[in-house]
């Protein structure tokens, strides 16, 4: 038997971590955020670098290596199934001020008004005036498919660029808020 007490308190080390280990934080590496998993970003907006009051909502992003979209090409059910087998995903917390906060809700709003009128206003209108429903079924099927497009591309904080079993590679963010990180070793 040694002299190891499984009962003492653990001892938190004071040497830096040597080379090549596994380390805790949120750091800049070009224009993307490196993130370990379990880490906790700054209390600064993400989009301006300001101040955020309000913590930081717990997310998930996703990401699956870019060929799998490929499987697209030849069979949108298979893309759908073996991206959600294959996807990687982590938590992150960014934080956003009060006024990024109220423009991504209002890209939000946007997305679902302007779907919602092209799935049931466009056609509802087109009837009532007596016109030809192919172009404005056309017209409604557009009009959702940009403004869902719009809202999500706009109202997104930060999103994966990599993700592997240590750190996530994140874009978005803006260069005053990469330039206050540490840079990434």
């Amino acid at each position: 038997m040694g002299n190891h007490n499984p009962y003492a308190p653990m001892k938190a080390s004071l040497e830096a971590p040597a080379a090549g280990t596994r380390q805790e934080g949120v750091w800049r590496d070009g224009d993307q955020v490196v993130v370990s998993h379990g880490a906790s970003f700054p209390k600064r907006c993400v989009k301006c670098n300001a101040p955020a009051e309000a913590p930081g909502k717990v997310r998930r992003v996703y990401w699956h290596h870019p060929a799998i979209y490929l499987l697209f090409l030849a069979y949108a059910i298979l893309y759908i199934i073996v991206a959600m087998v294959l996807r990687k995903s982590m938590e992150i917390d960014p934080c956003l001020c009060e006024e990024h906060a109220r423009k991504r809700s209002q890209w939000i709003w946007f997305g679902w008004i302007g779907s919602i009128f092209g799935l049931i206003g466009i056609p509802v209108i087109a009837a009532s005036a007596g016109l030809d429903m192919g172009p404005a079924l056309l017209l409604a099927f557009l009009c959702l498919i940009v403004c869902a497009a719009a809202g999500s591309r706009n109202a997104r904080i930060l999103y994966a660029k990599r993700i592997d079993s240590d750190y996530a590679r994140l874009k978005g963010a803006d260069r005053r808020f990469l330039a206050g990180l540490p840079k990434f070793l």
